[in-house]
């Protein structure tokens, strides 16, 4: 079983207007260690305050619980906690019938004890193909459906307290297997593929309605050449957006859209690959990084439906000197593996807008004319 992994991010929020004003915070989060990380760093940036803590879960038991308590209890109600919960291990069919409840009421309960603030992720990146619920669009529409409702319904978590993120990842890979895992075998969805239904579903498959999405989310990493896959190149953000028509299909419900998880490496190097080549460019290459961000500054004001963005800022490869499946060198603040934060810290501060709390609103059914 996958190590569990409990993180902080780095969160750009945009307004709610569509203006590209961001509010921006920080951090990968694993421990107490790291709680009081959090607080330290915070004292020194003369009262500014990260608006929105995220935290990623596989299962909500009771480590989970007491992890969860104790970042609420040092870091406040005041902020909006961005919390994602797999659930892991489960397919889309077992969550729809019961399977995950104990977790999943337990989760809502506390939260709504605890009177916090919540961007809802679970059950994300479905139309990737190494994620139990992956791959079976009518399953997840339905498992969505049914938690959605129990939150609403049996827990009155309304959209005032809590907003459900519908988060796919950038691109199609689905698999045909039946329990869907990390060593799974996907596939790209080419137009043939997608022409044959059934056999290549894609993101726009997995909507359960619009009652059920308060923001649309979606992952988006810059691998560059951190890994010796051919397919792990540069890409720069517009890229990332772009590619596939991806910010395209993201918009096509006009639902605010949110980046639930954004990371880069500093890795970039021609030729061939090798381990060596990937730990000299990360030691001489974090200009890279820097410019990386402030190309997303740029892209704030073309990209109006965006309304936030959650930068993972974690570095499980301990600087590009170990291989991590899925991971890079993503830090870009508060890290030892980092040698230049200009950029990334100035990014974070610059930046400052209640935004997205003006999401969390009752919202009133249109009234029909008589």
């Amino acid at each position: 079983m996958i190590k569990k992994i409990i993180s902080f991010w780095v969160v750009l929020v945009a307004f709610l207007s569509w203006s590209g004003a961001v509010t921006i915070g920080i951090h990968g989060l694993q421990s107490q260690r790291e709680i009081t990380d959090i607080t330290r760093w915070e004292s020194l940036q003369k009262g500014k305050k990260i608006d929105i803590i995220g935290l990623i879960f596989d299962h909500y038991t009771d480590a989970e619980s007491v992890y969860l308590h104790k970042v609420v209890d040092t870091l406040g109600t005041g902020r909006i906690y961005h919390i994602s919960l797999s659930p892991y291990g489960y397919t889309s069919t077992q969550v729809a019938n019961g399977a995950f409840d104990v977790e999943y009421k337990r989760f809502f309960k506390e939260i709504k004890s605890m009177g916090i603030t919540v961007v809802f992720r679970t059950m994300h990146e479905m139309n990737g193909g190494r994620y139990s619920r992956a791959s079976k669009p009518e399953e997840f529409q339905k498992a969505r459906k049914y938690v959605h409702t129990m939150a609403r319904k049996d827990f009155d978590l309304q959209s005032d307290k809590l907003l459900f993120s519908l988060s796919f990842n950038s691109q199609d890979l689905p698999t045909t297997e039946a329990l869907p895992t990390q060593q799974s075998f996907y596939e790209y969805c080419s137009q043939r593929r997608i022409d044959t239904k059934g056999r290549c579903p894609r993101m726009e498959d997995y909507y359960p309605g619009n009652s059920y999405v308060d923001l649309v989310g979606v992952t988006l990493y810059n691998r560059g050449r951190s890994r010796a896959d051919s397919w792990s190149v540069w890409k720069d953000p517009e890229y990332l957006l772009t590619e596939n028509n991806l910010i395209g299909r993201l918009s096509q419900r006009n639902k605010p859209i949110i980046i639930d998880e954004l990371g880069t490496t500093a890795v970039n190097f021609d030729g061939e690959w090798t381990q060596d080549k990937v730990m000299e460019s990360f030691h001489n290459n974090q200009e890279a990084k820097n410019t990386w961000f402030r190309q997303w500054k740029l892209l704030f004001a073309n990209y109006p439906k965006i309304v936030g963005i959650v930068y993972f800022n974690v570095d499980l490869t301990k600087g590009a000197t170990t291989q991590v499946l899925g991971q890079a060198d993503w830090s870009a603040i508060m890290s030892p593996y980092i040698s230049d934060s200009r950029v990334g810290k100035q990014f974070i501060l610059r930046y400052g807008d209640d935004a997205l709390r003006k999401l969390f609103v009752i919202k009133k059914k249109p009234v029909r004319k008589v």
